[in-house]
């Protein structure tokens, strides 16, 4: 799915409308009544302390959680009770706060593994790995993008953590989506890798849309144009993400709650 250009002019689809969404675990409600658009092409940030409901909303997003209310409408069709499969299928990505790559195989066999999950063709462990190296173009593309060509014959589990937030922003982006959610991709990651990450992120197709979660503000600054704040699973604050980063009731927040 080729996610569309970049508009300006609000014409057309949002590529992530949420309307009135909540979850609630029992009596306690995590993500309540979240309401916001994102533009095609946009790169929009969603920040809060701990606590605060995000991942539990992209796990709304994404499908591994329901929503106990609410509507989600990606790029205009309504996804709010698809399986998170099929949700990869009409273009929306994800990244997580803990790293998911197959420690026990190289990085070119994780890389191949996604480009042929975009392929759709049948993956079995029985078969010779000679028999992926149609997508190998795509692989060795990938791989020079992340600069992590040379360490293709690595295993996952010997990379640095950077280099497997890396892996794992490209195996995301091996399966081509038209909305890639990133929930905190500078977590744990040095001064020098976060320099990394974050020419890494700047340098994504234009025309993706980019939802990001991130404590680091310099990160968020440099990456997101506008930003939702979620407190206690409600949103608080919203806007460009410099009115954001002065407003006082985010600064109360996160002094308050020492995040």
């Amino acid at each position: 799915m080729t996610a569309p250009k970049r508009t300006t002019d609000g014409a057309g689809p949002a590529a992530l409308r949420l309307a009135g969404v909540s979850r609630r675990f029992g009596g306690v409600t995590a993500v309540s009544q979240v309401t916001l658009d994102v533009a095609p092409g946009a790169r929009h940030g969603i920040i809060g302390p701990n606590g605060a409901g995000k991942t539990t909303l992209f796990n709304v997003i994404s499908g591994e959680l329901g929503a106990s209310e609410g509507r989600i409408d990606l790029f205009g069709k309504d996804i709010t009770k698809l399986s998170p499969r099929h949700r990869v299928e009409m273009g929306l990505g994800r990244t997580y706060q803990i790293t998911r790559t197959f420690g026990t195989l190289t990085v070119r066999e994780n890389l191949t593994l996604a480009v042929n999950g975009l392929k759709k063709a049948k993956f079995s462990m029985l078969r010779s790995w000679k028999s992926y190296q149609a997508q190998a173009d795509d692989v060795q593309e990938l791989a020079e993008r992340f600069d992590l060509k040379d360490r293709l014959n690595n295993l996952a589990s010997d990379l640095s953590h950077g280099e497997l937030r890396q892996l794992e922003v490209a195996l995301a982006i091996a399966l081509k989506p038209s909305l890639l959610l990133l929930d905190e991709p500078g977590a744990g990651l040095s001064p020098g890798e976060r320099v990394g990450m974050r020419a890494l992120l700047k340098g994504l197709p234009q025309d993706l849309t980019l939802v990001m979660i991130e404590h680091d503000m310099e990160l968020v600054r440099d990456v997101v144009e506008s930003i939702h704040v979620l407190h206690f699973g409600k949103v608080v604050a919203a806007g460009k993400t410099a009115s954001i980063q002065s407003d006082e009731r985010v600064r109360e927040i996160y002094l308050g709650s020492g995040g």
